[in-house]
């Protein structure tokens, strides 16, 4: 199978934008549900590493940022869903589970 050389032309993005805290911060999955986009990750500072939750609309303007883990613990975030409670309930690194509530609070 011939792959067209120009593949990589055809793609083109409707809407670029980059959410940074001031840290490292990398994503592993997102939800987007009622036009708002929840991404999970984790958030890097020196030797710390913590779960990361963000929430923004569809545009990505004005997103909250949410910093879940325990001092000296490297923790990471994996995966997410959305409870029946409509919180939600996170993995992450260290068999940790978390269960928040749908504002980003525990």
């Amino acid at each position: 199978v011939e792959v067209p050389t120009n593949e990589w032309e055809q793609i083109s993005i409707l809407n670029e934008k980059i959410l940074d805290d001031g840290e490292n911060e990398s994503a592993s999955c997102f939800i987007l549900q009622d036009n708002l986009i929840h991404i999970l990750g984790t958030t890097v500072r020196t030797d710390t590493r913590k779960i990361l939750l963000i929430i923004t609309d569809e545009s990505g303007n004005s997103p909250l940022y949410f910093k879940y883990g325990l001092k000296n613990i490297i923790m990471e975030g994996f995966g997410m869903d959305y409870t029946s409670d409509g919180g939600y309930v996170f993995t992450g690194s260290n068999l940790v589970l978390y269960k928040i509530k749908d504002s980003g609070e525990l």
